[in-house]
């Protein structure tokens, strides 16, 4: 069914920011607001934040605006945990007094700033920190584009290469359902270093894609044995 609260949480928060600020408020600000009181549990693993995160494509905090040049998603799924980082560390009064200050004519620097106590690039730095330790357990990996593809062939080639960087790019080709690649990928880590986690954790995920309960049952044991927080 259609969820009207989420509609009316989110129109309520727009139009707030929008008349408290006397509509000088930027855009992301406001729609970053919305999806931070809809509280939408979705957003906390999002698979282009996984992305952004891996290939160090985040914005900082006085140029989150671009986000509407390239991906505009970005600016209300990245902005949310903005809004929440200065919730938590400074009080949702801080957000209130910036968009006071907005409505003053100040500029997004300086209202943060005024509002925090905090100059701009603490705050970005600040804000970094807090959205990569949201995501630190969230057990998904980047998707792979052409170029980080070859980076990962390169470094699993080497003749010193570790096993981990062998089970890399094993995953990448699980990711690319080169199912057989990665078995072979994921056996030479082993071979390697047997306690290589992420090449159990591909094959585990391969068994039980192929329906073999009891085999990803054995590599789950296994991963988990030598790191729970990994496990897939």
């Amino acid at each position: 069914p259609f969820n009207w609260r989420k509609v009316l949480e989110h129109e309520f928060a727009h139009v707030m920011a929008l008349q408290l600020s006397e509509f000088r408020v930027p855009r992301w600000y406001t729609e970053a607001m919305s999806t931070f009181i809809e509280n939408d549990s979705r957003i906390q693993t999002d698979r282009m934040m996984i992305d952004a995160i891996a290939k160090g494509r985040l914005k900082n905090i006085d140029t989150m605006n671009e986000y509407f040049r390239s991906n505009p998603l970005m600016a209300y799924v990245h902005g949310r945990y903005v809004i929440e980082y200065i919730d938590k560390n400074f009080g949702f009064g801080a957000h209130i007094k910036a968009l006071a200050l907005f409505a003053k004519g100040k500029k997004l620097n300086e209202a943060l700033s005024e509002a925090t106590g905090k100059g701009i690039e603490e705050l970005n730095a600040g804000q970094l920190e807090f959205l990569k330790a949201s995501f630190d357990k969230v057990r998904l990996r980047p998707s792979y584009d052409q170029a980080s593809l070859v980076q990962l062939e390169l470094a699993a080639k080497k003749e010193n290469a570790t096993a981990q960087e062998i089970a890399n790019l094993a995953i990448a080709q699980l990711g690319l359902r080169r199912v057989d690649r990665a078995v072979e990928l994921a056996k030479q880590a082993l071979e390697k270093d047997a306690r290589c986690v992420d090449a159990i954790n591909a094959l585990g995920a391969i068994a039980y894609d192929k329906k073999d309960y009891e085999g990803a049952r054995q590599h789950y044991l296994q991963s988990t044995a030598i790191d729970p927080q990994r496990s897939f």
